[in-house]
């Protein structure tokens, strides 16, 4: 009786740590779909922001171009 006794409590405690270790690699698959989340966020912002730069940029070179022209034509009138 004593060997089953054992038997029995070693089940136990291993399905204790089974339920233990499944609990906890269910929380890291969480923390690890959140971290990911995030990262497609930052990186949809980031291409945002490298999309709006660029724009900025050639509207810079546009009104910079026109000034030149403007002065050019300012220059020639004079």
């Amino acid at each position: 009786m004593a060997s089953m006794d054992v038997v029995r409590n070693e089940l136990k405690r291993i399905s204790e740590e089974s339920a233990r270790l499944k609990k906890k690699g269910n929380k890291e698959d969480s923390t690890i779909q959140n971290l990911n989340t995030k990262l497609l966020r930052a990186k949809a912002k980031l291409e945002a922001a490298s999309d709006n730069e660029g724009k900025a940029t050639s509207i810079a070179s546009s009104l910079l171009l026109s000034l030149e022209q403007l002065t050019n034509e300012a220059e020639e009138s004079e």
